[in-house]
């Protein structure tokens, strides 16, 4: 940086690597092509002590007490006593920066990054804020081993907040931001990317390919006026501990979301943190990595912290088995060490309204009871959305040993989708049902209601079986549900329970065949629907065989075989009209009763409109059953 007298105020000391190990400031109004500290005209003069081990930014005790090398970026000396934005300020070094010291950039950006094998550690607060709380520029720190400690405070809170990515970007696919190895963010420090006022919460991701320990507050809340929740992203592929809940809520907004993503995770009721230790090994002056470099087993997470993070918005976990051997990867599993993992009784009255999203590469297994269910003053409209590249397993929890395994949603949604099989071995009670799975099929053999719609869909040659619950269990044989029931299968389709839905029933078989078996008490499998009842198949030679009883209510029954036979050995009820189709043999040993409808005039009762009273004789035309 060449200056002259005549084109600035402030004295320049150009140095180079070869000549001198003196301080080294080139500075320039806007930009920089080397290391650029760029602060304000209120903040304390900064100077950068490079040395073979550490460039260190430390306001305190200058190496120039006579301030010859400021580095402060004025356009105007007039304004000097005037706050002024920095466009970036950029820290480069090779090994090792530690921050010291606070840096105010009143609306511009911070870059800190130490190279490939680099340290940093922040000590002191970084701001990218200005004044009027307007707009806040992004910052980034890049290095192998990141630590966040000392009470710092790390803020891009404005109306338009910034984002902080701190040890790489999202998910850790940006290439524009190294990935750090390890990325510690101590108790009592603060990464903040609040929407200010009136603003949306900004992004604050916080990654590393080995070990993350997350320890402070972390928020990107909406607005105090207005404005949505952000999006946290804690993550640490081999190995992650948060031990409290980000805030991405909204006061006058939309919650935002909660990203969880590490190679395997397990969550469960309690997890022993042990991070006093952790917490204390690793300060700007105490450089003990080592102390968090190998973590062991799968990543554990308190099911608390994900229920207060559906207080404020939408929780996502999200494991990957890229990069790693072996069949275990990749999965997320759901444990309890007292029997309920997620129990009403304990939730302090809060209501939930999120999104519970889980994404694994491999497998989710549930082996605990998770009670989402209206008691007292807690209620909820939580919804349940997992998908799996393996299996999605509900297993029987246990209490004392001998109760089934529960999932009561209350209002909210319950989706499952799994390339391989879905298995339900636990009651299932939620607004809308929707289980998708792959060649491994649908298999379940336990309760399943719904307040809505159940749609249960398989492909690849998947079948569908609805299982008899095992006799000596006080429990309905009937999965039902308050609105439809869809079930279209690439495979077989197997029954062996009653099956009710107040509007429409559906029982499809793309390339297989179909069949209800009676229950071990004697009595029939029953199909009712309040609308019409329609069971088909399409696939070649493929059959229907029915030893259950159909009722449609007030609509038709449809059994169609497309290239096969049909065998029904049941009754068959309808209110207008019994169908029934083969393209083989057609054989009927139950009853076929028609419930016809008179439109003529009818001197019985009448249900429908009528000149006398409603519901007593009808002398009038009769448009219900006479």
């Amino acid at each position: 940086a060449d200056t002259t007298a005549d084109t600035t105020a402030e004295t320049t000391a150009d140095t180079t690597a070869d000549t001198t190990a003196d301080t080294t400031a080139d500075t320039t109004a806007d930009t920089t092509a080397d290391t650029t500290a760029d602060t304000t005209a209120e903040s304390s003069d900064y100077d950068a002590q490079n040395t073979d081990q550490t460039e260190q930014i430390a306001g305190e005790e200058s190496a120039d007490p006579d301030n010859s090398n400021d580095q402060l970026a004025e356009t105007d000396d007039e304004d000097s006593d005037d706050e002024r934005q920095i466009d970036a300020f950029i820290i480069d070094g090779n090994q090792q920066i530690v921050v010291a010291a606070d840096i105010f950039t009143g609306g511009g950006t911070i870059t800190i990054d130490a190279g490939e094998g680099g340290d940093v550690l922040v000590g002191a607060n970084l701001s990218s804020s200005d004044s009027s709380g307007e707009s806040a520029g992004d910052i980034t720190i890049e290095a192998d081993r990141i630590a966040v400690v000392d009470n710092a405070n790390v803020d891009a809170s404005a109306n338009e907040a910034g984002d902080i990515k701190i040890g790489g970007g999202l998910q850790g696919q940006d290439a524009s931001v190294r990935n750090a190895d390890i990325t510690l963010i101590a108790e009592g420090t603060s990464v903040l990317a609040n929407g200010g006022e009136s603003g949306d919460g900004g992004e604050i991701i916080v990654f590393s390919e080995n070990n993350s320990i997350v320890s402070g507050n972390l928020s990107a809340r909406g607005g105090a006026e207005s404005g949505d929740g952000g999006f946290i992203e804690t993550s640490g592929l081999a190995g992650l501990t948060v031990s409290g809940t980000p805030d991405v809520g909204a006061t006058n907004g939309s919650g935002g979301e909660w990203l969880i993503d590490p190679h395997d995770i397990l969550i469960t009721d309690y997890v022993y943190m042990g991070l006093s230790g952790v917490n204390q090994s690793v300060t700007y002056t105490n450089t003990n990595f080592e102390a968090i470099a190998n973590p062991t087993g799968p990543v554990e997470i308190e099911i608390s912290n994900i229920l207060n993070g559906l207080r404020n918005g939408d929780v996502t976990v999200s494991t990957t088995n890229s990069g790693m051997t072996g069949s275990d990867q990749g999965n997320i599993d759901f444990v309890s060490n007292s029997g309920y993992l997620l129990d009403p009784a304990n939730s302090n009255g809060y209501s939930y309204s999120g999104t519970l999203t889980l994404n694994a590469d491999n497998n989710i297994t549930f082996d605990a009871n998770v009670d989402f269910s209206t008691v007292g003053a807690f209620s909820n409209d939580i919804s349940f959305d997992f998908n799996a590249g393996g299996n999605i397993n509900f297993e029987i929890g246990s209490i004392s040993g001998s109760s089934l395994g529960s999932v009561y949603m209350g209002n909210g949604d319950f989706t499952l989708n799994a390339g391989g099989a879905i298995t339900l071995n636990q009651d299932v009670y939620a607004n809308n049902v929707t289980l998708t799975a792959g060649s491994g099929g649908v298999t379940i053999n336990d309760q399943l209601g719904s307040s809505s719609n159940i749609l249960i869909t398989t492909t690849a040659g998947g079948d569908v079986a609805i299982n008899e619950i095992p006799m000596g269990t006080s429990v309905d044989n009937t999965l039902a549900s308050l609105g439809s029931v869809s079930i279209s299968a690439d495979g077989n389709v197997n029954l062996g329970r009653n099956i009710s839905a107040t509007t429409t029933l559906s029982i499809n078989s793309i390339n297989g065949n179909i069949s209800t078996n009676g229950m071990t008490a004697g009595a029939p499998t029953t199909l009712i629907s309040d609308s019409n009842l329609s069971i088909s198949t399409s696939a070649t030679n493929g059959t229907i065989s029915l030893s259950s009883s159909q009722t449609s209510n007030s609509g038709a029954i449809y059994i169609t075989s497309s290239y096969g036979s049909v065998t029904n050995t049941g009754n068959n009820t309808a209110a207008t009209l019994v169908d029934i189709v083969a393209a083989q043999d057609i054989n009927v040993d139950g009853d076929i009763t028609i419930i016809s409808s008179g439109y003529g005039p009818g001197y019985g009762p009448g249900y429908g409109p009528g000149y006398g009273p409603g519901y007593g004789p009808g002398y009038g035309p009769g448009y219900g059953p006479g």
